[in-house]
């Protein structure tokens, strides 16, 4: 492979993996804060922290509902010693 093709397919590598929406709404939040516009910092840095928070929030809700889903089975056997020490 010569140099120019491997830059190039590299180029576009890396184009694929940086362009994404939340990376590109942070750069331009960012370009606007650093220009002088009164964006807060907690914004310019949301569309790093949303998707995260978001998917966070949802493996909490699951693993809510399956404590909850075992504490309930577990209640409805007599001998069951759902969270104490044996």
């Amino acid at each position: 492979m010569k140099p120019v093709e491997a830059i190039r397919k590299n180029s576009r590598a890396a184009l694929r993996i940086g362009g994404t929406p939340a990376l590109i709404l942070f750069l331009v939040l960012l370009g606007l804060r650093i220009a002088g516009y009164g964006i807060p910092w907690i914004w310019v840095f949301s569309p790093l922290w949303i998707p995260l928070a978001f998917i966070t929030g949802i493996i909490l809700l699951a693993v809510l509902l399956i404590v909850i889903s075992a504490w309930a089975d577990c209640h409805r056997v007599p001998d069951c010693r759902f969270g104490t020490k044996s």
